[in-house]
């Protein structure tokens, strides 16, 4: 962990899970049995997963020593084995986690995760548990130590995350987003995003709430466009679509 004040400072506020994956040839018809090539348990969750990338990506900076930066975690696990797991292998990456609670009443977030290894394709079945404890009243002020960017997803409630919203616009404290699972997010908090970082299909379906487009490029520009209508302080979108691998457009941001 980084021993000076000067450090920046990441808090991802999100998700943790276990992950169980099955990997197929082919997924399965409705009703039907099919034997699986594998299976395996990970960590998982947006949130820790960014956070692990986060952690990753500062120490490769610098050839694995000191970190350059400090990677601060807030969610919610509950008090079981899995809970336990995904503690310890957080802590393994270097992530600071004095925000995650322990639910004594709640068991710890998971995903199921089918494989289909021929095109990689994968659906996945998402059950919240202890992320849906992660509550508004619990992110009013901010975090200590004060964040240099937040993180977020969309798979703790929403409410939640609009909280951290106001709360970091209010502190002048930039706000990455990844809206994923994808849902609608009132107009005015865009005002408090830096970045929007989103796949195809979650750029396809806030697009349907900004202009008629089904093209996640096009809602990307479109979503810039309207925060620099209202002078918004969103700074850039990326698309992680196929067609336009990153796209990404700065705009001036209000001083």
């Amino acid at each position: 962990m980084p021993d000076t004040f000067d450090t920046p400072v990441i808090t991802v506020i999100g998700s943790l899970n276990v992950d169980i994956a099955i990997y197929t040839r082919r997924i399965p018809d409705v009703g039907e049995t099919f034997r699986a090539t594998s299976s395996a348990i990970s960590i998982g969750g947006k949130g820790a997963n960014q956070a692990v990338a986060c952690a990753k990506l500062s120490r490769s900076r610098n050839g694995g020593s000191t970190p350059l930066v400090s990677v601060q975690l807030i969610g919610a696990v509950g008090d079981d084995a899995h809970g336990e797991m995904i503690l310890t292998g957080m802590r393994a990456y270097g992530v600071d986690m004095p925000g995650v609670k322990v639910r004594q009443d709640k068991r710890t977030g998971s995903a199921f995760v089918m494989v289909e290894q021929a095109t990689a394709e994968n659906r996945i079945l998402f059950c919240a548990e202890a992320n849906d404890t992660l509550s508004p009243s619990e992110l009013v002020s901010l975090p200590t130590p004060r964040p240099d960017l937040i993180i977020m997803q969309l798979e703790v409630p929403l409410n939640t995350v609009l909280q951290v919203m106001e709360t970091a616009k209010t502190h002048n404290v930039p706000i990455l987003l990844n809206p994923a699972p994808a849902q609608k997010i009132p107009t005015k908090y865009y005002d408090g995003l830096a970045h929007l970082v989103m796949n195809e299909t979650e750029a396809s379906f806030l697009a349907s709430f900004w202009r008629a487009t089904s093209r996640p490029c096009l809602a990307c520009q479109q979503l810039l466009a309207s925060s620099k209508a209202t002078e918004s302080s969103m700074s850039s979108s990326l698309s992680e679509e196929e067609e336009c691998s990153i796209l990404t457009q700065y705009l001036a941001r209000r001083d």
